[in-house]
């Protein structure tokens, strides 16, 4: 017997959680895309769309989450029992939730866990396209992205300018991930091995760090350094970046003219600091579905 329990939003400062991660044993997630997909797309277009948009997490390196494209599923549909496999879906026709919804993941889990999910666009009451501007068609990667983080447990996030802002489902801005996202899944999904803490280490937050260094998140990765006031402060390697707060931080040097280039976000928040945003009052646009299942 399975149990359908909705969830509603909760008045989060960033990312929320959904209560339900996968285990360190599915790795890598296998996912499909369904055979055929609706709403009059192109189908290689559309395809390294989606493709993309599963990618965009899979190349988050501070968290053990990995993804695996095993084809194209046959004879799925979305909204059946759950039959093992998670898939992808195009549905421009029997859309089974609230049409208010841009998309709609559907988790399947046993007890914290998530033992499959599905994700669907609506493109019964919405147009798509793989270059779509969020107002007269909505994006392909974009939707794909929003609604994966779903998939991984990830609630709504508050931040402007976050993939999992449900203001954003569907718009291009959704697809890549920004600070906030990062945050979420390397906090649901820390990588195993932190290392033992020394400078240039992998690490999730700062007490993974020894001595005076902390966690500094540098875009996509995260890793433990240490203050400077200049780059000849900073081993070699290194460029010391300026951070918001006007001190610095080691960060690895990319060879460019930034030094390590490390990600303010869209609002020029410091990196060690939380700038808590105004957020939309718009009714969410993509809704998780958790489904409780004895498998």
């Amino acid at each position: 017997m399975i149990s359908l329990l909705l969830l509603t939003s909760t008045a989060a400062l960033a990312w929320d959680a959904t209560g339900a991660t996968w285990d360190d044993a599915d790795m890598p997630i296998p996912w499909f895309i369904a055979a055929e997909l609706g709403g009059g797309l192109e189908e290689e277009a559309a395809v390294a769309a989606i493709t993309a948009g599963v990618e965009a997490w899979d190349e988050v390196s501070c968290a053990d989450v990995s993804f695996e494209y095993a084809g194209r599923a046959q004879g799925s549909q979305f909204g059946d029992p759950q039959d093992g496999r998670n898939v992808i879906f195009i549905v421009d026709a029997g859309w089974p939730d609230d049409p208010a919804l841009v998309t709609a993941p559907v988790l399947y889990t046993a007890g914290a866990r998530v033992v499959e999910a599905d994700v669907a666009l609506n493109a019964q009451h919405y147009a798509w396209s793989t270059d779509g501007d969020g107002t007269v068609r909505m994006d392909v990667q974009a939707g794909i992205t929003h609604s994966v983080g779903h998939m991984l447990g990830l609630w709504h996030s508050n931040v402007t300018g976050a993939s999992l802002n449900p203001a954003l489902a569907g718009q291009p801005e959704a697809r890549s991930l920004e600070d906030d996202d990062i945050d979420g899944l390397c906090t649901l999904y820390p990588v195993g091995a932190a290392g033992d803490g020394a400078l240039g280490d992998p690490c999730v937050e700062t007490p993974d760090c020894e001595g005076d260094l902390f966690c500094l998140v540098d875009g996509a990765d995260r890793y433990c350094t240490e203050s400077c006031e200049d780059d000849a402060s900073c081993p070699e390697g290194y460029a010391c970046l300026a951070l918001g707060d006007g001190s610095g931080a080691c960060a690895v040097d990319a060879g460019g003219s930034c030094g390590g280039c490390a990600s303010t976000g869209p609002q020029g928040a410091g990196l060690l600091g939380l700038l808590l945003l105004a957020v939309s009052r718009r009714r969410p646009t993509s809704i998780p579905l958790v489904k409780s299942s004895e498998a």
